[in-house]
C-alpha cells in the first residue's frame, strides 16, 4: 500500500527525479485557467449568522435555533488559498456588475461560510483555485481592490482538503449537486 501522504509530491517514488534534476512537479501542459476574482457582492448578501437547522434540515428539528456559525469578516471571506475550491452562482450572467475589471474575470466565491442547504442549489463548480489572493484588513467601509487570481478547470490540481476524513488521488470529491 502506498502512503496517500507521499502520492504525487517530492517523496513520491513514481515521479522522475534524481539528486542533479530535483523535483519535478506534474505537467501543466494542456491546462485550462480562468482568471476570477471573489465577488465580495455575496458576502454583503450573507445572513448575520445560520443555525444548525439551516446547515443540516435532515437531522435537526425545525424549532432548534443553536447558532452553527456566525458570519466571517470579509477579509477573511474574500481571501483565496490555492486548493480551495471555487463557485460561482447560477444565473450569474444576468446580474453582470458594471466594472470592466469584473467584465473579464469570473466572479467566484470561496467560502461557504454561512450558506445553508437550501442556498447550494444555486451554485456551481468553477474551479480549483491556482493562485492566491489574500484581501487586507479594511477599514471597514469594504474592500478597496479586486485582485485576480487564477482557477484551473480541467487538470490535475492539488486540493486543500478541510475535513475530518484522509484523501487522496483514488478519492473523489463529493458532489456539490443535491
Amino acid at each position: 500500500m502506498r502512503d496517500p501522504q507521499k502520492i504525487q509530491g517530492p517523496a513520491d517514488g513514481r515521479l522522475r527525479h534524481s539528486e542533479v534534476e530535483g523535483y519535478i512537479p506534474v505537467s501543466r501542459i494542456g491546462e485550462v485557467v480562468v482568471t476570477a476574482v471573489v465577488d465580495m457582492y455575496e458576502h454583503g448578501a450573507l445572513d448575520d449568522m445560520i443555525t444548525a437547522h439551516d446547515v443540516d434540515p435532515e437531522h435537526v428539528p425545525v424549532g432548534d435555533t443553536t447558532v452553527y456559525e456566525y458570519k466571517p469578516h470579509a477579509f477573511e471571506w474574500g481571501s483565496a488559498l490555492p486548493g480551495q475550491i471555487a463557485l460561482s452562482r447560477k444565473g450569474r450572467n444576468t446580474a453582470t456588475r458594471h466594472s470592466n475589471q469584473i467584465e473579464a474575470m469570473q466572479p467566484v466565491i470561496v467560502s461557504c461560510a454561512c450558506l445553508g442547504e437550501a442556498k447550494m442549489k444555486d451554485w456551481y463548480f468553477a474551479g480549483i483555485v491556482r493562485s492566491k489572493s489574500v484581501k487586507k484588513i479594511d477599514d471597514g467601509c469594504g474592500p478597496s481592490e479586486d485582485e485576480a487570481f487564477t482557477l484551473t478547470i480541467n487538470a490535475q490540481a492539488t486540493v486543500l482538503n478541510n475535513s475530518n476524513e484522509v484523501r487522496d488521488a483514488r478519492h473523489p470529491i463529493p458532489s456539490l449537486a443535491p
